[in-house]
């Protein structure tokens, strides 16, 4: 098989949101998602249960995780402290979605392992573009690290 019949690696999102219409209109917006070329798409996994998210986690290494804060059963920043303190993602970037725009909660997101916080309500097209840009930046870390 030659380079161009291999089909492109797909990226993995997982998508842990409170709201079930703001969860589907994620989903619908990284259908646009191109992680390494116009063709290649990305794979999304979207819940708002923290310990379903917590057993994907133990199966599959996502890409990137967007996370909001208000979740039914736990507090988005207490899942992220929880699993990166369980070594599960120790190298996949987080992007906080919160209506909870505040300086502090921002900063509180930041100090917790975010890579970036996006502010509720955001039009579709940013998030597409700041999560591309995370995944490129991301590859990118990754090949290094690989290299080494």
């Amino acid at each position: 098989m030659n380079t161009a019949e291999k089909p492109m690696p797909i990226s993995t999102i997982l998508v842990l949101e409170g709201d079930p219409v703001v969860r589907d209109l994620i989903t619908l917006a990284l259908g646009r998602v191109r992680t390494l070329s116009p063709s290649s798409a990305c794979e999304v996994f979207a819940t708002a249960d923290g310990s379903e998210a917590l057993k994907f986690l133990k199966e599959k290494r996502p890409a990137l995780i967007l996370l909001d804060i208000l979740l039914p059963k736990i507090n988005g920043l207490d899942w992220l402290k929880q699993v990166k303190n369980q070594g599960l993602i120790k190298n996949t970037p987080v992007i906080v979605l919160s209506s909870l725009g505040y300086r502090e909660v921002v900063e509180q997101a930041l100090l917790a392992g975010a890579a970036d916080f996006v502010i509720k309500p955001f039009h579709a097209d940013e998030l597409v573009r700041r999560v591309e840009h995370t995944l490129r930046k991301q590859r990118g870390l990754s090949d290094i690290n690989q290299d080494s």
